[in-house]
């Protein structure tokens, strides 16, 4: 009976024990537990590569065994020596390249693969036009640039701008006498200028365009830039005439009196000029007649069979040209 009691208060004092134990033991607050993140970091998300060139950027932060897949490396590639990550430009673009490590963290970094100036194939252009003619287009030709141009012209009353095509091609246009410059500019901001020289001429032919006139002896009259050649082959029920009236020479090619170019001149059709010409043309079916006066003839051949001439004249501050071979009188 003793020895009962006895146990009895042993595992009385063990129970009491243990239960003050747990009861010293603190509470645990799920709050109080953390994971710690490893966050994928580097010194630039963002970076920007010369065409052609390479360039580097650090890994600061992440959690180690990197990878990348390059977007377009046809623009630009992306390869991880360590912590460092180096980028090879090829052409111009924009691109990126997807950076990957061990704790799943993931990050897109975009890759600018830029020129970092305009390259043209020209700074300086002349321009020389015949006076009052638009037929004095030039060409710039973009040959590196960031694309997206846009085109100024510092005094469009000396040159304008037309068009740009295939965003490399840049369509200028010679107006009146003067110099001024052609700004491009791309999409980084970058720009670049072209120096540009416009010379108007009153002289209706140059002395290469007169021997090109003289070294074909086709029967034909050519009046005007924006007019058609006349050739016996091209209109066959047009009659050319190269004859006297008095002591005024008539050329030209005529149907009656519905179309015709009529040119008027004194002289003998030996080589020389012949001032206080006219012209008469109706180019056009019953089309309306225009008067160009005074103008000047100019023999530049005769040969004893046939004659070669050119005519110009000043009108409305437009310079208007022409040429003929005929049969001589």
């Amino acid at each position: 009976m003793k020895t009962r009691l006895i146990y009895s208060s042993l595992i009385s004092l063990l129970l009491a024990s243990g239960f003050s134990a747990c009861s010293n033991t603190p509470e645990v607050n799920p709050k109080d537990i953390t994971t710690k993140e490893t966050e994928l970091k580097l010194e630039s998300d963002t970076l920007m590569v010369p065409v052609g060139e390479e360039t580097s950027t650090k890994i600061i932060n992440g959690g180690g065994n990197y990878k990348v897949i390059n977007e377009a490396p046809e623009i630009a590639v992306a390869t991880i020596n360590k912590d460092n990550i180096n980028i090879k430009s090829f052409k111009q673009g924009f691109t990126a390249f997807i950076l990957s490590d061990d704790a799943d963290n993931y990050k897109r970094i975009v890759v600018k693969s830029m020129y970092t100036s305009i390259v043209l194939d020209t700074n300086e252009i002349n321009i020389k036009k015949l006076l009052g003619h638009d037929l004095s287009d030039k060409t710039i030709i973009i040959k590196k640039g960031n694309g997206d141009y846009e085109v100024e012209s510092g005094d469009e009353n000396v040159v304008k701008f037309v068009t740009i095509q295939q965003d490399s091609i840049v369509h200028i246009r010679g107006i009146h006498t003067g110099e001024t410059t052609i700004k491009i500019t791309d999409a980084a901001g970058l720009t670049a200028q072209v120096k540009v020289t416009v010379n108007e001429t009153d002289i209706p032919f140059t002395d290469e365009e007169k021997q090109e006139i003289m070294n074909s002896d086709v029967k034909r009259v050519f009046w005007d830039e924006d007019l058609q050649q006349w050739t016996p082959e091209r209109y066959n029920y047009l009659t050319a005439f190269n004859h006297k009236v008095g002591t005024e020479n008539r050329v030209g090619y005529e149907y009656s009196d519905y179309r015709f170019i009529r040119i008027f001149f004194d002289g003998d059709e030996s080589v020389g000029v012949y001032e206080n010409a006219r012209v008469d043309a109706c180019p056009q079916w019953y089309g309306e007649i225009t008067h160009y006066a005074p103008a000047k003839v100019e023999i530049i051949k005769n040969d004893g069979t046939n004659v070669w001439g050119i005519v110009s004249v000043i009108k409305n501050k437009r310079l208007y040209r022409g040429y003929f071979c005929l049969p001589k009188q």
